[in-house]
């Protein structure tokens, strides 16, 4: 089995099977109210929702999964997830309701909440996010006949690529596990 298969159940209804971390995980994308939606079946993933966005994430920037939507003429425009991949920071804080315009406050709280590994985690999400627009981007530029040839296109492949190299920098931070209990370590 490939790292990234789907299957047509309906018009409106996909299974995928996608292969993260040595394991495989089952999706169903399906439409409501004009809007496709992703959404986990896998017990693991509905349970820890960092690690959902985490898979969810990798997906979204998978290039089998992206013909996939473009065979299936899908735009990332009308892509959701049943679960949220934004509000990753916030419900990670204990203090959420806190007044975040003490700003010095607040960067305290995140220091003390967040081991370094976690820190990373974040950048790593933030980037692949920002992958996963650029990307997005660039195929509904393709798909209006720009390509490679036209200027703001290859800037926007310019931008794309500079994300990914960071993300491939951020990821070799992250060798050894840096988990230190939890403590404050800055």
């Amino acid at each position: 089995m490939s790292e990234f298969n789907y299957s047509c159940i309906t018009e409106s209804s996909i299974n995928i099977t996608y292969l993260y971390g040595g394991e495989y995980f089952n999706f169903n994308l399906y439409m409501k109210e004009g809007v496709w939606i992703l959404h986990p079946f896998d017990g693991i993933l509905l349970g820890n929702m960092e690690m959902s966005k985490l898979v969810m994430s990798d997906l979204f920037q998978n290039k089998s999964f992206q013909v996939m939507l473009a065979k299936e003429r899908i735009p990332f425009s009308i892509l959701r997830t049943s679960i949220d991949l934004e509000g990753h920071v916030e419900s990670n804080h204990r203090n959420s309701s806190r007044d975040q315009s003490n700003a010095p406050d607040s960067i305290l709280d995140f220091i003390e909440e967040h081991t370094l590994e976690e820190i990373i985690q974040l950048e790593q999400l933030e980037l692949r996010k920002k992958i996963s627009l650029y990307s997005s981007i660039m195929q509904h530029m393709f798909m209006n006949d720009l390509g490679p040839s036209d200027v703001e296109f290859q800037r926007i492949q310019q931008i794309t690529r500079i994300y990914e190299k960071a993300l491939t920098s951020m990821e070799n931070l992250n060798g050894p596990h840096l988990d230190f209990g939890n403590q404050a370590r800055f």
